[in-house]
């Protein structure tokens, strides 16, 4: 499961973070890329971590994705870039859609090389 937390819920109070126990239904991935990782997050050859928020709108597309928290910059606008592209079933609420926030993890590990 994408490891995805939602922070509000329709009518919700936003600071919550039990909202997904409100849904009959949890946002369910349908489509996802990873972020390009820029050239220079690559050459550091050290991880990278950002946290974008966003909403799931009632049709499942994400709307407003931003950066919450990143080690580095480049990679938080890159996975914010990629979260964008990203396609839901849509959240259900009295078995209805609806639209939720969410924060999503996203990281970056650089290759290990084999030792010659």
């Amino acid at each position: 499961a994408l490891p995805i937390w939602i922070t509000g819920c329709g009518d919700a109070d936003p600071d919550r973070r039990d909202a997904f126990g409100q849904l009959d239904a949890r946002p369910a991935l349908r489509y996802q890329v990873g972020p390009v990782i820029p050239d220079d997050v690559i050459a550091a050859k050290a991880p990278a971590e950002a946290e974008i928020e966003c909403v799931i709108d009632a049709a499942g597309r994400v709307q407003l994705p931003r950066v919450v928290s990143a080690t580095r910059p480049d990679f938080g606008a890159a996975a914010a870039q990629a979260v964008a592209s990203w396609q839901f079933a849509p959240p259900l609420k009295g078995g209805k859609p609806v639209a939720v926030k969410v924060r999503v993890p996203l990281g970056y590990e650089p290759p290990v090389l084999a030792a010659k």
